[in-house]
């Protein structure tokens, strides 16, 4: 890996982050780099501040307006660097909903923006990041890679980290847009979005490797070789470890510190699905149309679940020891986190790539039947759906009352109640 500098130095210090993201993809079931470049390929927090907070009491429970609960945005894919899908103090419609604005261009957005600090980083299949302002959707800056941007950026202290089908990382200024720097690989960085965790950028390229770089340098500290090309699965990063999926079809877990191999697990199918990490567990899905609940730390198998009838490409969404996956066997399934065992599942119009987004109550999904959907995470009833003008391959994003949501149609979604 070679390292590209267009400023020596600008930032001492990284702190920890959450994270966020999406990936989806097209083609078969057997993904392949081959082909059509512009193919997706692709706390709770106290009231410091003295900030008020809607209480109203009722048979001496007390219950909290999330809208009046500070959130974290969405700074990576899944919101955090564990992939979980789920941010406890974000909220979004649960009602039927309509445009609150659109930004358009010649080619299609297909991943999950990152949103934080009222603003919304998309990366777009025209080569470019933009930074839009999130009330508005008005264009703030724009930066131009050499290629197409099919991963969710992530955002930490500051800085935008950035991947590209043109084989190169990049750290942008969140604030203009300039670059910081860039290291470049041996493959381009298609559909695994990036991770940042304890001052260390986390991304995997179609070289089949994974790598660790410095936040605030981009100077390597370890990378890891996989057995074949890692397509979609965006690390998930805890507890020390790193986990991520290969189409060599094993998940590995790494030591964070030095990238040393802990302990893989097989499956019969590659695995394109960004695991989740939730209370000791590691949830993955493979192209052998199965979930799996691992231990953490060992790798062992708690329990697979095959009811998909096709891959399972998505990072499953875990809240409330519920676990929300999509297929492309054009499912949603919601499954119990401890036994394995559906509680409720909905059919869209056609596959699901992209991974659900869970906040307040409501399961939000994006399908290849050009639709938006909003689910009540507790049964699976429909709650509304929103029509795009093609597919939707990313992960919708809810934050601040507002869903998120980009389209290969060539327009990135901003939608929220009516």
């Amino acid at each position: 890996m070679t390292r590209r500098y267009t400023r020596r130095t600008y930032l001492t210090t990284f702190g920890s982050v959450c994270a966020v993201g999406l990936a989806g993809c097209t083609g078969d079931n057997d993904d392949s780099p081959e082909g059509d470049d512009h193919s997706p390929t692709n706390g709770d927090q106290d009231d410091e501040t003295g900030d008020s907070v809607s209480e109203d009491t009722q048979d001496g429970e007390t219950e909290e307006d999330p809208a009046d609960i500070p959130g974290d945005g969405s700074p990576m894919f899944q919101y955090d660097a564990t992939n979980t899908g789920h941010a406890p103090y974000e909220y979004g419609p649960s009602d039927p909903v309509t445009v609150q604005w659109e930004f358009d261009r010649d080619e299609g957005f297909g991943s999950a923006p990152a949103v934080v600090d009222g603003t919304v980083y998309a990366g777009c299949w025209d080569n470019h990041l933009y930074a839009l302002d999130a009330e508005t959707g008005t264009e703030q800056w724009s930066f131009e890679t050499d290629d197409s941007i099919g991963a969710t950026p992530a955002v930490a202290d500051g800085v935008v980290y950035l991947g590209s089908f043109d084989n190169s990382l990049y750290a942008l200024d969140a604030d203009n847009g300039d670059e910081l720097w860039s290291v470049e690989t041996d493959g381009d960085i298609r559909l695994a979005s990036i991770t940042v965790a304890d001052g260390t950028v986390f991304f995997a390229s179609l070289d089949s490797s994974i790598y660790a770089v410095e936040a605030g340098t981009g100077d390597e500290r370890w990378s890891f070789e996989t057995d074949d090309y890692i397509w979609s699965s965006t690390p998930a990063v805890t507890d020390d470890l790193v986990y991520v999926g290969s189409h060599d079809q094993t998940l590995y877990a790494l030591s964070e510190s030095t990238g040393e191999r802990e302990w893989t697990f097989e499956t019969s199918g590659a695995i394109s699905s960004p695991p989740s990490v939730v209370d000791g567990t590691v949830y993955v899905g493979s192209n052998n149309n199965s979930l799996y609940a691992l231990d953490a730390s060992t790798g062992s198998t708690e329990w697979e679940f095959d009811a998909p009838e096709a891959s399972v490409h998505s990072s499953p969404t875990v809240v409330d020891e519920t676990v929300y996956v999509g297929s492309l066997d054009s499912h949603v399934y919601a499954v119990d986190a401890n036994s394995g065992e559906q509680r409720w599942e909905y059919e869209t119009g056609d596959e699901i790539r992209g991974s659900a987004t869970v906040v307040d109550g409501v399961v939000y999904v994006g399908s290849y039947d050009n639709h938006l959907y909003g689910l009540a995470a507790e049964t699976g009833e429909p709650l509304w759906d929103f029509e795009t003008g093609d597919t939707i391959l990313g992960s919708p994003v809810a934050v601040d009352g507002t869903v998120y949501a980009g389209s290969t149609d060539g327009t990135l979604y901003a939608v929220g109640g009516e």
